[in-house]
């Protein structure tokens, strides 16, 4: 049985850390190069970080951030926000991300061209979600779409990514529980490693998702806002029976 994954998921804005619920309501939440170095000697298994600035396309990736990063961190890098060609994705990889992370631009075009550069295991396709009360839709743009979620989730199956990454924007920041049934459903229609983001509200409930299936979380608030470490999370999988890596 291969480890299972606990992912630091970290938003940037004007070259600081933030946070926020919903995708909302933002607030400052401390430095990300010291962040990421406390999180990497607490042996997180991946960072994966998001660049609000650039996410609308207003500015080039914060290339600079991911060199500071790379320089002080050994803990895999995955970085998103305004990459909308081959060379946003070269010049992310060169400044030291390990893998690149796709989501307003997500195409089977452009995922095609970067693939032919950097490989696809290293392209995270992501796409953000949220449930209108009788079925959940795409996020996409920062908007509610009417786009129907598993259809959407099904047809990027197809597409050269590596893995894929969910997001559960009605959930996200809140701590009120992880949504596992739909995201059973998801799993049933992919052929790929998936990473559930949105809502894990304590141990037990990650506990509760990882028994039912689930083998990459990403998580915010859970660490942000809360005594809980990264250390002290694998350690309680660990004596619950899971497999995770507590030391590299």
């Amino acid at each position: 049985m291969s480890c299972l994954r606990i992912i630091s998921s970290l938003l940037i804005r004007d070259n600081r850390l933030v946070k926020g619920k919903k995708f909302k309501n933002h607030i400052d939440s401390g430095d990300p190069v010291t962040t990421c170095v406390a999180y990497d000697s607490q042996g997180i298994d991946e960072i994966l970080m998001i660049d609000l600035d650039s996410y609308n396309n207003l500015k080039e990736p914060n290339y600079e951030i991911i060199e500071k990063i790379n320089k002080r961190c050994n803990t895999p890098f995955s970085f998103g926000g305004g990459i909308k060609n081959e060379k946003d994705a070269l010049q992310c990889i060169k400044k030291g991300a390990d893998k690149i992370l796709i989501n307003t631009n997500l195409s089977k075009q452009l995922v095609g061209k970067i693939s032919n550069e950097i490989g696809r295991a290293s392209i995270i396709g992501a796409a953000d979600i949220y449930y209108d009360g009788k079925k959940y839709n795409l996020f996409k743009n920062n908007t509610k779409t009417n786009i129907d979620a598993l259809e959407y989730i099904k047809n990027i199956m197809d597409y050269e990514i590596g893995e894929l990454k969910i997001t559960y924007v009605d959930r996200e920041g809140t701590r009120e529980g992880f949504d596992i049934e739909f995201s059973k459903k998801i799993q049933d229609l992919c052929n790929k490693p998936i990473i559930f983001e949105g809502g894990f509200s304590d141990l037990d409930d990650i506990c509760k998702a990882f028994k039912n299936g689930i083998n990459s979380i990403a998580i915010g608030s859970l660490v942000t806002f809360s005594d809980n470490n990264i250390f002290m999370i694998k350690q309680y999988l660990e004596n619950k029976g899971f497999e995770v890596r507590l030391r590299k």
